[in-house]
């Protein structure tokens, strides 16, 4: 009888310790789990490769054309501009305004040297920000597709058709799509004069 008393006390001490070990395991395990879940959380932090922040700002589309001819229709105002400065910031409703100098009318009927365009944003100082279009600045020459905007304190007034859609660099004399939204028909360093005259048998086809 004292034997086998000794040996269920054993065999009772064992399961005792197996039971503690598991215990100890699943502590280790869990502890681990969360030192894991903030490796991952610190991993998503990149390294800065400069000292400016970086945001993405990602733009909508209220309206969005798949070709030249089709942002040409969409239009009121087809011209060569040069953007001469910005004419005011609109927090409220996240857009800035430029003014720009008419150097060329290829649609429209616009008779005003100077107008004002809205763009959808607001450039921050020191801060580089990646998005689907670039921001309007000072000395920028484009051909550019604009709707009539309206405000009863500013006219002319206008917006780029299909916000990135409707701009395009005049670059050395040669034309560039500001993003390659065009579906069918991406600009890529047409030559000026050449642009121009497509539009203009564009309007034409269209009357």
């Amino acid at each position: 009888m004292k034997r086998k008393y000794i040996i269920s006390m054993l065999s009772a001490v064992a399961l005792v310790g197996v039971i503690v070990y598991w215990i100890q395991q699943a502590e280790k395990n869990n502890d681990l789990s969360i030192a894991d879940s903030k490796i991952v959380v610190s991993s998503k932090d990149e390294p800065k490769t400069n000292d400016k922040p970086k945001v993405l700002t990602s733009l909508s589309l209220g309206k969005s054309y798949d070709s030249v001819e089709a942002l040409t229709d969409a239009a009121d105002l087809v011209a060569q501009i040069n953007i001469t400065g910005i004419q005011g910031i609109l927090p409220e409703q996240d857009s800035t305004r430029y003014n720009a100098e008419v150097t060329d009318v290829l649609k429209g009927s616009e008779s005003k040297d100077s107008i004002v365009i809205t763009q959808v944003g607001i450039k921050k100082d020191g801060v580089d920000e990646e998005t689907e279009t670039p921001y309007f600045k000072q000395g920028d020459e484009l051909v550019i597709f604009l709707k009539k905007g309206q405000d009863p304190k500013i006219d002319p007034i206008y917006y780029v058709a299909g916000e990135y859609q409707g701009k395009f660099n005049i670059e050395n004399g040669k034309v560039y799509a500001v993003n390659p939204a065009l579906k069918n028909q991406y600009i890529d360093g047409q030559n000026l004069s050449a642009f121009k005259e497509s539009i203009r048998n564009i309007i034409k086809e269209q009357k």
